[in-house]
């Protein structure tokens, strides 16, 4: 179906700003190569693994393609939100050290386009059972409609 529109011609309602091709491990909104720049934490521990850049941006960027005439598509990045989102938050494969079931973890997940909060949830001790794992959970205003949570 994605194939179809893209095939169509704009005149005829077809869109080339789409990208026919789904793809989890190489999503067509994160390009390849992608240059991400991380805080290593060295001046705070606080900043480990904390995302400073994306797509060369501090806010919220994704690349996909822009309509300039019937005939031209060129490739664009862009805002995808109504207000410029900065990025924060880890890439939520690492956190910082000293975690405790005070502190609300921050990730930037590149699916949704947005840091998101993470809530402690609970300890658990099932796995290993001289460590203590914090479990953490998206918090559920996250993923309400705007209308819901303005904040979205």
């Amino acid at each position: 179906m994605l194939q179809s529109i893209y095939d169509t011609p704009i005149y005829m309602g077809g869109d080339q700003t789409i990208n026919p091709f789904l793809s989890i491990d190489q999503p067509v909104t994160h390009p390849q190569n992608n240059p991400i720049s991380f805080f290593t934490g060295v001046s705070s521990y606080e900043l480990t693994r904390t995302m400073g850049l994306w797509l060369g941006q501090e806010n919220v960027r994704v690349q996909g393609y822009n309509q300039t005439s019937v005939h031209t598509t060129i490739e664009a990045d862009y805002n995808p939100w109504a207000v410029e989102i900065p990025i924060i938050g880890t890439d939520g494969a690492q956190f910082q050290p000293d975690l405790n079931s005070g502190i609300t973890l921050t990730a930037f997940v590149n699916d949704l386009s947005r840091p998101c909060a993470f809530s402690f949830t609970s300890e658990n001790t099932n796995f290993y059972k001289s460590l203590t794992m914090l479990n953490y959970e998206l918090q559920a205003t996250q993923m309400l409609n705007s209308t819901a949570n303005p904040a979205n």
